[in-house]
């Protein structure tokens, strides 16, 4: 399936904005979300928000808590038609946490959503859970 032309450039931008949220800039991130009513996360550390007003203190907190680190993406899909086109990957941390001594590793299932705004690519929701190493 062809992607609409610029998502391949915002998912690019939004790995890279990920890669400073880590190191506690946000800056990239926040201008990459949509601002719209309707803009959604389910967030790694639980919980849910929905709209700006919710989003934007969240992902502030979120980068707050890591103590700077790397990440790097392992996507397993990729899909768009008209307005909308979603990533389904696994991001592989290894960041320091304020609360453990030395670098922790973990490994989030995220689900990013993406909508065409004003000729520009958002990213409308955010679903990023931690990996279960076993079945349960």
């Amino acid at each position: 399936m062809e992607i609409t032309t610029g998502l391949d450039e915002t998912i690019d931008a939004m790995r890279d904005a990920t890669r400073a949220f880590v190191n506690g800039d946000t800056t990239k991130w926040l201008a990459l979300c949509s601002r719209e009513a309707d803009a959604t996360l389910f967030g790694g550390w639980g919980g849910h928000e929905r709209g700006w007003a919710e989003l934007e203190p969240r992902y502030e907190w979120a980068s707050s808590r890591f103590g700077g680190g790397d990440v790097t993406f392992e996507e397993l899909g990729r899909y768009g038609s008209g307005e909308l086109a979603c990533t389904v990957q696994l991001e592989h941390y290894s960041t320091y946490v304020p609360e453990q001594d030395g670098p922790s590793t973990m490994t989030l299932r995220v689900t990013h959503v993406y909508r065409l705004e004003d000729g520009h690519w958002r990213l409308l929701h955010r679903h990023g859970d931690h990996a279960a190493d076993v079945w349960v």
